[in-house]
């Protein structure tokens, strides 16, 4: 039997959870989850019993969840995460930071994950195929491929602007 659902932010309590999901409406669903961080929606999901957790991720758009599968175990992602095309993983992919993106796709096959690579555009499978060329326990595995070098005579006005450039266009 899982452990009950303990949500830091007041959300809702498990038997709120549970009729919820036996109504299985939607709107009800995504109502409920709306406003829970990513964090404690991957928590409620791991808290969940198998068919359960699945008929939440089933209300899912993927191109949303992506902040939801990073923070989720890895043993609660593969079932739902073998379940969507390569496009939806693709879509996923790209709505995280990379190193979330290459943490995600080791845990496909190398035939999917060429697949997904194949329906990213140029500059982020570049950056995903450098990633994953590192086993995944490695420093090159476990860094962060998004860091950015400054020169020391660029002031922190235009380094700030630079990033909310980069951040708005990625």
């Amino acid at each position: 039997m899982p452990e009950p659902i303990q949500l830091e932010s007041g959300g809702p309590t498990p038997e709120q959870v549970n009729a919820v999901l036996s109504s299985e409406s939607s709107a009800a669903i995504v109502e409920l989850l709306e406003d829970l961080h990513p964090a404690e929606t991957a928590h409620l999901l791991e808290s969940l019993p198998p068919d359960q957790g699945e008929i939440v991720w089933s209300h899912f758009d993927p191109s949303d969840v992506g902040e939801i599968f990073v923070e989720t175990d890895d043993a609660i992602r593969l079932e739902p995460l073998g379940k969507l095309a390569a496009c939806e993983v693709a879509a996923l992919a790209s709505s995280v930071d990379a190193d979330d993106a290459v943490d995600i796709l080791q845990d496909l096959s190398p035939d999917i994950v060429e697949a997904v690579l194949a329906e990213l555009n140029v500059q982020d499978r570049e950056r995903l195929h450098k990633a994953l060329a590192y086993p995944e326990d490695t420093a090159g595995g476990l860094m962060n491929v998004d860091a950015i070098s400054v020169c020391a005579d660029v002031t922190l006005e235009v380094v700030s602007r630079y990033l909310r450039f980069f951040r708005r266009n990625t």
